[in-house]
């Protein structure tokens, strides 16, 4: 050992420099990287707002907390100026103005108690909550100087005015007949937050560069998406806030009110989340974010889903629902019909999986109905989603000259055939069953014939033992052909399928169908000498004798055919 080397003094109640390196590395250093006290901050204002309204302070003491969170946004923005401005410690700052939206959120929940217990001064007390937030990001893009183009900063303002000005329309001029439309009222705020989510579409179709020079070190889709999001998932509990502040309280004391909750359901949301797609899928196409496509297209799955009840709804919920369905359609029925048009959107966009989900869309939609509200109220199968399928699987296929989509169209339409209703034609079912098997063979043979891919070549196999298949069992077993059906019913229909064999087996050279043709011929000559040989006495003899000559006549060739070869 070297004498430089000194071992460490075990004694000492310091730490060594290692451990003070890891304290420093995984503790203090996390937590002056990350600063996470403004978020707990936040949590304790979210928590004390909570608590303000549970203990029924908040009726009674409205101008107080306002004033405690419109001066604590305040406090926050200014941190964020002033650490920017002259300390430009821009990670702190990304925590702060994220704060301050959703102490926005926190104070237009405080404004609607204000404009509960002061009607006529609501349109007032809304324009004050907007014009409070508009100040705050105006002075706050202006003062930092952060670029934020008109084509978001339009949107971004619709947004916030949407927060703040939307609760002045529930406010009613009175009382009394008017919780219907209130309740109504409040459902429409989600498709307003709809309409304000798709202004920001030509701010997506300008693409990363209409933000690059924005002032501030980041890049898109950070700035200015993160922000906005953040504001869409804001918006969502604003429409729930709206329907527990503004539902029952108008015909209801508090304390009924409390007990009875609200018509609120996750169909409300609906159409904020798609929405909120359409621009997630618009940015994934533009950017070429195949990732953000493919969650795109969740989400009107996810919409679909949050239709559906998860419990017993109140009675404020199924009164309003029943009012829904009896207006408009089951909010399932709605939500998968926008999940089609969305997926036919993204279809016609070329978007990677659209047609996949769009097929499976429409399949679901098959057992839906205008009434359908739940699981138990689902339907049997209509046949329009798989016309529709089989529409889109024939526009494929005379596009691509794919056999495989006009096999998928034509079965589609022999399934809604075989499910459709009489429309008043009186249709036997086993003429049906009937019906539907031969037209299921018919389409595999026309997939072989019309195409000549690789797999058209498959299907011609297909085709052709799936007829003679059919043959067979028609044959051994005739009952299966339907009573009301004429008796020369099996062999007209043999001699059908004879002819079109050997006219398959001439004009695509082959073996298979040719082999299906004797097969058919066999058995039809094998039926009517059955028939025959049970209507006419005697006949054996004849028959016998046709056999005999089939022979002879068949050695004579043969015997021909030789001395043809010996004398060449």
């Amino acid at each position: 050992m070297h004498s430089s080397e000194t071992l460490p003094d075990v004694a000492t109640d310091q730490p060594l420099p290692q451990q003070r390196g890891f304290l420093n590395r995984n503790l203090i250093g996390w937590l002056y990287t990350r600063n996470p006290f403004y978020l707990l901050s936040l949590c304790f204002v979210i928590h004390g707002t909570a608590h303000w309204f549970q203990v029924d302070s908040g009726p009674r003491h409205t101008w107080t907390l306002m004033a405690l969170i419109a001066g604590y946004t305040m406090m926050m923005a200014a941190a964020g100026f002033g650490i920017v401005r002259f300390g430009r410690v821009w990670d702190d700052a990304r925590s702060i103005f994220a704060i301050v939206v959703v102490l926005f959120v926190a104070l237009a929940v405080t404004l609607d108690d204000a404009m509960l217990n002061h009607l006529s001064l609501a349109p007032v007390i809304g324009l004050a909550g907007y014009a409070f937030a508009a100040v705050i990001v105006e002075g706050l893009l202006l003062g930092l100087r952060i670029k934020l183009p008109v084509l978001f900063r339009l949107p971004l303002h619709g947004l916030l005015g949407l927060l703040f000005l939307y609760p002045v329309l529930l406010i009613p001029h009175e009382l009394s007949g008017s919780a219907d439309a209130i309740v109504w009222r409040i459902y429409l705020f989600s498709p307003c937050a709809a309409i304000s989510f798709v202004t920001f579409l030509p701010a997506v179709w300008r693409g990363d560069g209409y933000v690059r020079d924005n002032g501030t070190p980041w890049s898109w889709p950070w700035f200015p998406w993160g922000i906005i999001g953040l504001l869409a998932v804001c918006l969502g509990y604003r429409a729930y806030s709206l329907s527990l502040t503004f539902d029952p309280v108008m015909t209801l004391s508090l304390q009924e009110a409390m007990e009875l909750g609200s018509a609120f359901g996750g169909y409300f949301l609906v159409p904020m989340l798609l929405a909120a797609a359409l621009v997630m899928l618009e940015i994934g196409r533009v950017q070429r974010l195949l990732k953000l496509q493919s969650i795109a297209l969740l989400i009107p799955a996810a919409c679909f889903v949050i239709s559906f009840p998860f419990s017993e709804p109140s009675r404020l919920q199924s009164d309003f629902l029943s009012q829904f369905v009896q207006r408009l359609a089951s909010p399932v029925f709605l939500s998968g019909i926008a999940g089609c048009l969305f997926y036919g959107y993204a279809w016609l966009r070329k978007v990677r999986f659209a047609e996949d989900a769009l097929m499976a869309a429409l399949l679901v939609m098959s057992v839906v109905r205008v009434e359908s509200v739940s699981v138990a109220t689902l339907a049997d199968v209509h046949p329009l989603p798989f016309v529709l399928i089989a529409l889109v699987q024939f526009a494929k296929c005379v596009s691509r000259r794919d056999s495989r989509r006009f096999l998928a169209g034509a079965l589609c339409l022999v399934f809604a055939f075989h499910v459709a209703p009489s429309f008043g034609w009186e249709i036997n079912l086993r003429v049906r069953d009937f019906l539907t098997i031969q037209l299921a063979v018919v389409s595999l043979i026309l997939a072989g014939v019309l195409f000549n891919d690789e797999f058209a070549r498959l299907f011609r196999v297909f085709g052709a033992v799936a007829l003679m298949i059919d043959v067979v069992v028609v044959f051994l077993e005739p009952t299966v052909l339907p009573d009301s059906v004429a008796p020369w019913t099996g062999t007209v229909y043999l001699s059908a399928v004879a002819a079109v064999s050997f006219a398959l087996a001439a004009g695509l050279r082959s073996w298979s169908y040719l082999a299906t043709g004797l097969i058919s011929a066999g058995a039809l000559i094998f039926d009517c000498v059955v028939w025959m040989l049970r209507r006419w006495p005697g006949i054996e003899s004849f028959l016998i004798a046709a056999a005999l000559f089939v022979v002879a006549v068949a050695i004579s060739i043969v015997k021909a055919g030789r001395n043809l070869r010996r004398q060449a």
